[in-house]
């Protein structure tokens, strides 16, 4: 994207500040990437599976969304667990 897309707002949305694949847009996006596939990878995994509709049988968009909402917290909360856990060895304050 050139620099001056800044101003076009149909491509702007599509500009970096570092090129695509140079060592600067690899040290700042790798690691974001590698988190957000980690990220999909426990939610999606066999225990939460927020990606199978029969974890959340419920009928219509609202709920389905609330519902998802609902797992990626419980996600979320698996997560800070596992970090006190490995940290502390105890889960004194989440139970």
């Amino acid at each position: 994207m050139p620099a001056d897309a800044a101003g076009d707002l149909k491509t702007a949305k599509f500009r970096q500040d570092s090129h695509y694949l140079s060592l600067v847009w690899e040290r700042i996006y790798k690691p974001i990437r590698s988190h957000n596939e980690g990220l999909n990878g426990r939610l999606k995994g066999a225990e939460l599976n927020i990606g199978e509709p029969l974890h959340r049988r419920a009928p219509g968009q609202v709920a389905q969304a609330l519902l998802v909402a609902v797992m990626v917290t419980i996600g979320n909360l698996d997560i800070l667990e596992t970090w006190l856990y490995e940290r502390t060895g105890s889960l004194i304050g989440l139970r």
